[in-house]
């Protein structure tokens, strides 16, 4: 099956079960975090059903550099979508928080663009899930992402809703997840997403609970690189010597949504490294004194947030950071 496992044609011929026995080898592979993981076999499946869908002239603006400008209006890059399935160590910390969230029966995927890779990667590997919304704003990217999502047997479990996550009432839900944030929390709609979440969240959860929120670092302790324009959005890395395959970016934390609602939060690990600390609990008076999350600016000296869920505070200098990043007790 591994010669012909692009060949859409072959994987209709299928029944439900192969397929999903499919994509769950899939999966496996990907979050096993290897060099020679198959998770190409994924991105070529994504950039076929793409293709297949969109037709040559698709195809022909997919191949424009990043520093060529903007796809046309209405275009989404193929490309993009399935290169964003390379990242391994980003890819691997989604999978293995997905894994390893408990007693997952309701999920949200919010911007689950052509590839639909969050929500099928919840269809695996919580087999007890018995509903998962995906929202796609992108009406040619949820078709896409139909498609795949029927390629990998799913379909009957993961509806693919065409609409903007921010225009929709927040459904409860055991998990939600969120892949909009390549590009720079400041500049992306993932932004109030999590303004949007997050204050729901916040009338939900009970006095006394805590949220775990991860650490982003751009200006202390090490320089930053720019390499990349996507859209007219920059892309940065860290410069430096950071491993992320011996730390993991991700931390666990939870609090309660009605049922539980599990949160799994990105992390870049150097800011620990310097003031010393694995987890930053916020309290929910903490979260009421949220920043204005419309107006963060681009190159902001820290940026503190929960991936998932809500920002807390962006542009401190490094002597506060010391301080309110202290762990609650």
């Amino acid at each position: 099956m591994s010669n012909t496992l692009f060949s859409i044609d072959d994987i209709e011929r299928l029944g439900t079960r192969a397929r999903r026995e499919n994509a769950t080898n899939l999966f496996n592979g990907m979050a096993q975090l290897d060099n020679n993981m198959p998770a190409t076999r994924f991105e070529g499946l994504v950039r076929e059903v793409v293709g297949s869908i969109e037709g040559d002239e698709h195809r022909e603006a997919d191949k424009r550099r990043a520093d060529e400008g903007s796809l046309p209006t209405g275009y989404f890059s193929a490309m993009d979508s399935a290169g964003l399935l390379a990242g391994e160590h980003r890819v691997y910390g989604f999978l293995q928080a997905i894994r390893r969230t408990p007693n997952v029966r309701r999920a949200i995927d919010i911007g689950t663009g052509s590839s639909a890779l969050l929500a099928i990667a919840t269809a695996v590997f919580q087999q007890k899930t018995e509903r998962i919304v995906a929202y796609e704003i992108n009406e040619v990217a949820a078709e896409c992402a139909r498609r795949v999502i029927e390629l990998c047997g799913f379909e009957d479990l993961i509806e693919v809703v065409a609409d903007n996550a921010l225009d929709v009432p927040v459904k409860e839900a055991d998990l939600v997840v969120s892949e909009t944030f390549h590009r720079g929390l400041g500049n992306e709609l993932g932004a109030k997403i999590m303004q949007h979440y997050g204050e729901a969240a916040m009338h939900l959860l009970p006095a006394g609970a805590s949220v775990y929120a991860g650490a982003f670092e751009r200006f202390i302790g090490r320089p930053v690189q720019r390499f990349g324009v996507f859209d007219g959005y920059g892309q940065w890395r860290l410069s430096g010597n950071v491993d992320f395959r011996k730390k993991s970016p991700f931390v666990e934390g939870s609090f309660n949504y009605s049922a539980p609602f599990p949160l799994a939060l990105f992390a870049w690990t150097s800011l620990y490294d310097e003031f010393g600390v694995e987890l930053i609990p916020y309290k929910l008076d903490q979260i009421s004194q949220a920043v204005d999350l419309g107006n963060l600016p681009a190159s902001d000296e820290v940026l503190t947030n929960v991936q998932f869920a809500y920002a807390h505070s962006c542009g401190i200098p490094a002597d506060t950071v010391r301080k309110t990043l202290t762990p609650q007790t």
